[in-house]
């Protein structure tokens, strides 16, 4: 392969000063009379509105634990009294669709040399009551009916609609 010449290579050496000059001269100030874009002028505004409601739900966490010798025992026996919690929850009130299973697990418990001596299963579920004065009582006919099985995990309360309350807070953080 043959190297470049002296000749050949000033004449590349131009031609690439060449083009960045071009390139400086498209990228250059505007003529005088050319108008350039500018953003449009904003103001930005920063506030906050709070607003307060009466909680009209409850939302109670609740579970059956249940154990047995054998993982198919455990489960029939936990099934059996989950489905009575539930069907209590129907009785005093609480809406089908409002009742809902989270999570359901299955473990062996073990004797003090590590030995499997039975199972144990826990089922959790949240149920809703848009009647807060009867979270007791949802409660209540839980335990009825799953006796030393219940576990009561938490009990929240909230608003179901939080519209009305946003939309004061809203006006409040328009009007500061």
């Amino acid at each position: 392969m043959r190297r470049p010449s002296r000749t050949h290579l000033a004449i590349a050496i131009a031609t690439a000063i060449g083009l960045g000059l071009v390139a400086l001269l498209a990228l250059g100030p505007s003529p005088a009379g050319a108008q350039r874009s500018l953003p449009p002028r904003t103001i930005t505004v920063a506030a906050t509105g709070t607003a307060a409601g009466v909680p009209d739900t409850a939302t109670i966490s609740l579970g059956v634990d249940s154990q047995a010798a054998s993982a198919a025992e455990a489960l029939s026996r936990n099934s059996e009294k989950t489905k009575g919690v539930i069907d209590a929850m129907l009785f005093v009130g609480v809406v089908k669709r409002d009742i809902q299973t989270s999570n359901i697990s299955l473990f062996p418990t073990f004797d003090q040399k590590g030995h499997i001596t039975g199972y144990s299963v826990s089922t959790r579920m949240t149920a809703k009551t848009h009647d807060i004065t009867k979270a007791g009582t949802v409660i209540d006919a839980a335990a009825k009916l799953a006796g030393d099985d219940i576990r009561v995990d938490s009990i929240s309360l909230s608003i179901e609609d939080t519209g009305p309350v946003v939309r004061n807070a809203r006006r409040r953080a328009v009007a500061a």
